[in-house]
C-alpha cells in the first residue's frame, strides 16, 4: 500500500527517472519512516487482506450455491429404454425356420 500510494509522487517529483531508480526511491523512503507511520501501513494492509478474504469467501459461497441450484435445476435423466425386442426380419425368420443359424 505504501509503495503505491508513493509511487505516483515520486514520478511525480522525477520526471524521466527509469522505474528502477523509482522503486530505490521509494524504499528508502519507506526505510527512513517510523515504526509508528509503518504500523499504520501495516494496519491498513491487514484490513484490506481481511476484506479481501471475506470477498473470496462470498465468491466461493456463491459459486457453490449457483452449482447446486444448476444441478437442482437439471431436467431428470431420461431412462433407457432397455433391449429392444423388435421381431426378427423374414429372413431371420426364414433361417431360424429351415435350422440355418
Amino acid at each position: 500500500l505504501f509503495s503505491a500510494d508513493v509511487r505516483k509522487i515520486t514520478m511525480d517529483e522525477n520526471p524521466g527517472v527509469k522505474f528502477g531508480e523509482i522503486s530505490r526511491i521509494v524504499a528508502e523512503r519507506w526505510r527512513q519512516m517510523t515504526d509508528a507511520d509503518k504500523q499504520v501501513y501495516a494496519e491498513r494492509a491487514k484490513k484490506v487482506n481481511e476484506e479481501k478474504e471475506k470477498e473470496e469467501i462470498r465468491k466461493e459461497a456463491e459459486r457453490i450455491r449457483m452449482e447446486e441450484e444448476r444441478k437442482r435445476n437439471q431436467p431428470p435423466p431420461v431412462p433407457s429404454p432397455g433391449p429392444v425386442n423388435a421381431p426378427p426380419s423374414p429372413l431371420a425368420r426364414a433361417r431360424h425356420d429351415s435350422g440355418l443359424k
